[in-house]
């Protein structure tokens, strides 16, 4: 793409297409090489010249420090973000997906520990398991449940109106002999 030029005009409109993968978004190394490719030779093979060039991306986003990820935050680039479903909630293509289909998808992800990549295939979202409030790897149970002698559940409703406000919390504990 670099010094892309036909007989002195540049590229009007230019696709790209899962331009990342995830061996690309890896490391920090590997992403900053594609925003590097991306901004010192894709960008600049545009027709800046011509009002009516453009760069169209598609993808997925993969990563929270995608190259996807920094357009969608850049004010230049205007950025149609859509998973499965429209804004009304209603499925983009029926004869693909449904509630049912969707619900077992979902189950299937998240019992092999990918619900995060499920919500990056089909509502493209981006959710990373280490930065997860509550990770499966916080949820320890070391001792036998003939062990635990009495459990108790602890409910704050966090009733205040204050919108900085704590959401209603849930603590079980249980005890061992």
């Amino acid at each position: 793409v670099r010094g892309m030029n036909h007989r002195g005009h540049r590229p009007r409109t230019i696709i790209v297409d899962d331009l990342e993968d995830r061996e690309s978004v890896n490391t920090d190394e590997q992403r900053l090489k594609t925003r590097t490719w991306a901004y010192g030779d894709l960008m600049p093979a545009k027709a800046d010249l011509d009002a009516n060039s453009t760069i169209i991306a598609l993808g997925t986003l993969l990563h929270k420090e995608a190259l996807l990820m920094y357009w969608a935050a850049d004010p230049d680039w205007t950025v149609v973000k859509f998973g499965c479903r429209d804004k009304q909630a209603d499925w983009i293509w029926p004869a693909l997906m449904d509630d049912e289909r969707y619900l077992k998808k979902k189950q299937s992800f998240t019992n092999a520990g990918m619900l995060h990549v499920f919500y990056m295939e089909y509502e493209n979202q981006y959710r990373s398991p280490e930065t997860a409030l509550v990770r499966e790897d916080m949820i320890k149970v070391e001792v036998p449940a003939e062990d635990i002698i009495a459990t108790s559940i602890y409910i704050d409703p966090a009733i205040s109106d204050k919108p900085d406000a704590d959401r209603t919390c849930i603590v079980v504990a249980s005890m061992t002999t």
